[in-house]
């Protein structure tokens, strides 16, 4: 890692954040450090107009998400978002829904209902009634699970403490996913001490989250994203946190209709269900 002291004289950069281009300045020196990604985009023998141009677009990363991103870079921590209360929350009923059962190599039949997959050689894997003890895995194995963060610098370093979820009523989505979208930042850009702090804090984040029926959306949406690009670490988080809350979420309807949505989504969840339970 560059001196500190060398990291204000070194070249400044303008990345374009988002669609509306929002204009953020960081220093090579402290984006070089981080993944060769950046070394060989900016640095001064790099043969990329970016380089010379000392101007980066950034469309796909939100100006909130890169911001939290540049803080990292410069002090190796940052903060989320913190939870919003959910005006409209309410006390809900927890019922339990009719196990699904998988009564084809291509269908799903719930009820009266019928779902086709839209794989069928994925689809035809799970066969067998879906039921609690298939997928139970303690809750301790969940909040043991060790993610190694790592910062940019050593005396930095943190107990990385995470706000506590205390309500039902406090949405935690946008919480999930600005850890989620970081990991997924990182990983693209090769910023590998970002990939384990980000997974670190959500994790932690996760083990402290006070789940119900209304909750289980925020849990939703973070599955959607995980499983909606190549993120093999958020997916395993997200399927060993549904392992170790089964007995919960089992009561959920909202979970049974995830497994019936089309794609590899139900199906790679459920596969990794039983990974998890094997382990």
């Amino acid at each position: 890692m560059a001196h500190r002291s060398d990291v204000f004289t070194s070249n400044p950069t303008t990345f374009l954040v988002g669609k509306e281009e929002v204009p953020m300045v960081v220093h090579h020196g402290v984006l070089a450090p981080l993944s060769d990604y950046f070394k060989r985009l900016l640095g001064d023998d790099s043969a990329f107009k970016e380089a010379e141009e000392k101007t980066v677009l950034l469309p796909q990363i939100k100006p909130d998400d890169f911001s939290r991103f540049c803080t990292f870079a410069y002090t190796g921590d940052y903060a989320a978002p913190p939870y919003v209360v959910d005006d409209d929350w309410t006390e809900e009923l927890q019922t339990t829904p009719e196990f699904l059962v998988y009564t084809s190599a291509s269908t799903v039949s719930k009820g009266k209902r019928t779902t086709k997959y839209a794989d069928e050689p994925t689809a035809a894997l799970y066969q067998p009634v879906v039921g609690e003890q298939d997928f139970h895995v303690r809750r301790p194995d969940f909040e043991r699970r060790a993610y190694c963060a790592t910062t940019p610098y050593e005396d930095y370093r943190q107990s990385f403490r995470v706000a506590p979820h205390s309500a039902g009523a406090e949405k935690a989505e946008h919480v999930f996913l600005a850890h989620a979208r970081l990991y997924a930042f990182a990983k693209e850009k090769m910023v590998d001490s970002l990939i384990s702090l980000s997974l670190q804090k959500l994790h932690k984040t996760l083990a402290v989250f006070t789940l119900d029926q209304r909750r289980y959306q925020d849990i939703l949406a973070l599955t959607r994203f995980a499983f909606s690009e190549d993120y093999p670490e958020l997916q395993d988080m997200v399927a060993l946190y549904h392992g170790a809350h089964f007995t919960k979420i089992g009561r959920f309807e909202s979970f049974y209709s995830i497994l019936c949505e089309e794609g590899h989504l139900g199906a790679n969840l459920l596969r990794l269900f039983y990974e998890n339970k094997r382990h």
